[in-house]
């Protein structure tokens, strides 16, 4: 029961210490609302990010209230590819992250048992 009121009383100091730092609540802000587009891009996205308009009047057309970055030179809308690419760069960023996180704990395991720098 001690070892567990231990570890609330860090959690709670951890908890303290992290929102006096606004730099980092600002990240961890901006990465939930990054997760939570991508997670809701089916939704968001008001149009299909590959369905390309055959026609000149549908090229990079200005941005306007039906399409709010505009579309290329294929007719298709920037920011639904947009918001469909963060999905793509999330999947990618975390995946390379956790690649890198094994090699290191396991390195670091290795030379922790073997005596190693």
């Amino acid at each position: 029961m001690a070892l567990r009121s231990s570890r609330i009383k860090d959690l709670i100091g951890f908890w303290q210490q992290f929102k006096k730092n606004r730099a980092a609540v600002l990240g961890v802000i901006i990465i939930c609302f990054m997760v939570l587009i991508a997670f809701f891009a089916p939704w968001i996205a008001p149009y299909d990010p590959f369905k390309m308009q055959i026609g000149r009047e549908f090229r990079y057309q200005k941005p306007s209230s039906e399409h709010l970055l505009g579309t290329d030179r294929f007719g298709r809308d920037v920011f639904s590819r947009l918001i469909w690419g963060s999905r793509v760069s999330l999947f990618i960023g975390f995946i390379s992250s956790s690649i890198a996180a094994v090699i290191g704990i396991s390195l670091g395991a290795i030379a922790g048992y073997f005596g190693g720098t």
